[in-house]
């Protein structure tokens, strides 16, 4: 498994980048026009993992920076969940799918 949380350290435009350039997908889990249901994302093998702040979620200067944003459906008027909580729902789903895809 090729998995890893590295904190940019406030240079997430720069980790994006650097990702592109290694042909590594940057995907965002936020709720943004176009966004994809996580369960329906296709997950690739590698992938570098952006999420926002709770209030604020992932800055829009960052958003075309991403190959693909993911949303965490929710019922009712939740609109965020915190970001350690979103960033474990999102490797969980990476996992189940790269299990699968093994299988």
């Amino acid at each position: 498994m090729d998995a890893a949380a590295r904190p940019c350290g406030g240079k997430a435009a720069r980790c994006g980048r650097c990702a592109r350039t290694l042909g590594v997908l940057g995907a965002g889990v936020e709720q943004a026009s176009g966004s994809v249901p996580m369960q329906d994302f296709v997950w690739p093998c590698k992938a570098v993992l952006l999420l926002g702040n709770e209030q604020e979620g992932v800055p829009a200067t960052l958003l075309p920076l991403l190959d693909a944003c993911v949303e965490i459906p929710m019922v009712g008027l939740t609109r965020s969940l915190n970001a350690h909580v979103s960033g474990a729902v999102a490797c969980w789903q990476w996992l189940v799918t790269s299990r699968l895809r093994a299988a």
